[in-house]
Parts: C-alpha cells; structure tokens; sequence
C-alpha cells in the first residue's frame, strides 16, 4: 500500500463528516507532461493512457548516432567529446587546471627529512607522469603499480620464520626517493597502496580479482542493461513526464510537473522489472 492510499484511509476513518472533501480527493486529476504536445485535446488522452508498463522497453527512441555516443560513454572513450566543442574542450582544461594545481600543492609538502620531492624530483616531469597516470584506467594503473613493486623488491626475512616481508625501494627517473614521495607522484593512498602491496605477496603480478584491462569488470552491469534502463526511463517521461528537481517556487520557472501520488521509488523499480520481464 502507498503512502499516499494509507494516509487517506486514516484519513477517511477519523474525518467521516468530510464527505465533500473525501468527493475532491477521489477527483482529484494530475498532471502529465506529454512531449511536445502542450495543446494536446481531449480526444486524443485516451491513445495515452492506453499504454501501459509492458511497452516502456518496447519503443525504439535512440537513433543510431545516439546509440553509439551512449556505447562510447559505456566504454570510456575519449573520442566522445567532439574536438571542436570549445564548451567541452574549455571543461577539460579547467579540469586539468584544477588537478595541476592540486598536484603542486601535494608537491610543496614536505615529503621527509631529505624533503625529496624538491631536491631529488624535477617539479615538469613529475606533473607529467602524474597526469598520464591519472588517465590510466584503474586497472592499468594497478598492472603499472604491479609491475613497480616487482622491480623494486627487497624481500627481507624475519628471523624465525619461513615468511618474508616485502620491502620497496623507491625511485623515479632513477633517484631515490622515499615513500611519500611516491604516493604523491602517482596519487596513492595508504589504503590502496597497502592493498597493491599485499596482492603482490599473494597473487604476483596477476591482475586484482573483477578486474580486465580495458574491458569493463565482469561484474559490472552490461551495456545492454544500461540502455534498457536509459530506454525505460525515456519512454516513461515521454508518456509521464518527470519531475523538474530543484524548481523555486519564488521564481517564474518551469511549470511544475505532478505525478500519480502513488508513484514512489519502489513503484518505478517494480514496473522497470516488469518492463524487462527479470525476478531480480
């Protein structure tokens, strides 16, 4: 039962005598935003309220252009953003604005005693191999990291015991450099530097498990489920309209767009499931 059905029972249940507006209640019409039909007639309401839930997948919408920017989103390529967009482009350099500065803020940090970072790493190339190793994908950037702490091992044994600790030398360009350092040039945090580490005492150099290099995690949601969902959701705007989030009731905007009051998040969820006719 909605929220909306079981406050109007209680409500019916402790206000009898209001008959009148217990009569506007169950009167009451919503609103549906129909695309590009703003002076849509009576007459045709009905071939609208004929569609149901089963169809919402069924109603091709994408052409064949859109479908392939979706695929290209899917797959992270960089081709999507059109070189000559100067919008897009302008986004990229603020971003690469934003993250350059944040590197040389982690770079004027003091690393260590030796302050290795000034003396032993050139501030051009560092930044550099910052940002290429920012757009590595996580699981290329694990086979590199991978491949670093193969390099540099330095297996030290504990006494009275079989096992041995792993230890990294450190370096770039081939300076010494210590631990700090390194994170900082590639980004790294304790956390996932310390689980990179224990990987390799346990698996090698074998890649991390759900992960494959430039394919998507095995356990990631298909493409062909993400368009179901986008398709889902486009068709039921067509036939709904959604709501716009964020409208200021003291400005002169949008037209509000109203729903069903029985159309919850739970409801939407159980009428895609029945659009993609799956248990999950």
């Amino acid at each position: 039962m909605s929220i909306f059905s079981l406050n109007k029972n209680i409500f019916e249940e402790t206000h009898i005598e209001n008959t009148q507006l217990q009569s506007d209640l169950s009167n009451l019409q919503f609103q549906f935003l129909v695309q590009d039909d703003d002076n849509l007639s009576l007459s045709e309401t009905p071939e609208i309220l004929e569609i149901t839930e089963n169809n919402l997948l069924e109603n091709e919408i994408w052409t064949e252009e859109e479908l392939s920017k979706f695929k290209k989103l899917y797959y992270k390529e960089k081709d999507i953003i059109e070189k000559h967009d100067d919008d897009n482009q302008n986004l990229e350099n603020e971003i690469n604005l934003l993250q350059n500065d944040d590197f040389k803020k982690s770079f004027e940090k003091d690393c260590c005693e030796k302050n290795c970072l000034q003396t032993q790493v050139e501030y051009s190339v560092a930044l550099k191999r910052y940002l290429n190793f920012k757009n590595l994908s996580k699981s290329l950037q694990d086979m590199y990291l991978l491949g670093i702490i193969a390099a540099t091992k330095r297996p030290k044994i504990i006494k009275n015991s079989k096992k041995s600790k792993l230890t990294t030398e450190y370096s770039f360009e081939g300076k010494s450099i210590c631990k700090n350092a390194f994170k900082t040039i590639y980004d790294l945090g304790d956390t996932r530097w310390k689980n990179l580490r224990d990987h390799f005492v346990e698996q090698d150099i074998n890649l991390c498990i759900n992960s494959k290099t430039g394919k998507v995690g095995s356990r990631a949601i298909s493409f062909e489920i993400v368009m179901k969902v986008i398709t889902f959701i486009g068709n039921f705007a067509k036939q709904n309209g959604l709501p716009s989030l964020g409208r200021s009731f003291r400005d002169n905007t949008t037209t509000i767009i109203y729903l069903p009051a029985d159309t919850t998040y739970s409801s939407l969820h159980i009428q895609y499931l029945e659009a993609i006719k799956t248990d999950d």
